[in-house]
């Protein structure tokens, strides 16, 4: 079934209109947002986005609410958010057993692990 279709069988209407494509090549500055906002003669002037590429972090973070109650490691991700200025950080936890057997157990499972 085409995605259109889909969607104009289940009555949802089209879609949103899309947001006009802007030239990255005349609205591309290396500035911070804040820096590109004070650059600004006026108030009413727009602020760019920053060029690409973008910097993501992703950690698997094992019990955060520990680490962030230590001083020495709040200090570290501290400074290593300093040092990396990222765009996006992703944290996430994802617990799993240190040996499992059987390969085919899964969460919730009757199989033996």
């Amino acid at each position: 079934m085409d995605i259109r279709a889909f969607f104009a069988s289940s009555g949802a209407g089209p879609p949103p209109a899309k947001r006009q494509r802007v030239s990255s090549a005349s609205t591309c500055t290396n500035a911070s947002p804040s820096a590109a906002a004070e650059s600004q003669p006026s108030a009413s002037s727009t602020v760019h986005p920053p060029c690409d590429p973008r910097v993501i972090v992703t950690w698997n973070c094992n019990g955060l609410a520990p680490r962030l109650t230590s001083p020495r490691d709040r200090a570290a991700l501290c400074a290593f958010v300093r040092a990396h200025d990222p765009d996006v950080i992703c944290l996430q936890e994802a617990r799993l057993k240190a040996h499992c057997s059987n390969p085919k157990a899964k969460v919730g499972s009757a199989d033996v692990r």
